[in-house]
């Protein structure tokens, strides 16, 4: 079995850059019993070819999640993140989370989602 996309990832999530003007996070679907692995985002309105994100949860409580469509780690953000990066405190691990800094940015920045999706041949 041979895992194939239409588009790849980050030429759609330029052309929903294009259509929003703003954030973008690419994300895929996992299975509902799977959410508490991953940063999960909850999907609002429609927005260009992809979709608002309501709201950033990082590894939800089994149950809680709002959605099960996983952040995969490709992100298109505005500057402004890295001035809340360089001022926000340690999160998990002792780590500065990015997470962490794109839920203080969306508090002042709309966010948009482009679910990439692998076709199986």
């Amino acid at each position: 079995m041979i895992m194939q996309a239409e588009k790849g990832c980050l030429k759609g999530m330029v052309e929903l850059y294009e259509q929003s003007g703003g954030n973008v996070i690419a994300v895929e679907e996992c299975a509902p019993d799977q959410t508490h692995k991953y940063g999960i985002v909850g999907a609002g309105e429609k927005v260009g070819d992809g979709f608002k994100i309501t709201k950033m949860v990082e590894k939800p409580a089994p149950g809680t999640a709002p959605s099960n469509f996983f952040i995969n780690g490709r992100y298109i953000l505005q500057p402004e993140i890295f001035s809340i990066l360089a001022t926000q405190e340690r999160g998990a691990g002792n780590e500065i989370q990015l997470t962490d800094g794109m839920l203080k940015l969306a508090q002042t920045q709309d966010f948009a989602g482009y679910h990439f999706q692998w076709q199986y041949l």
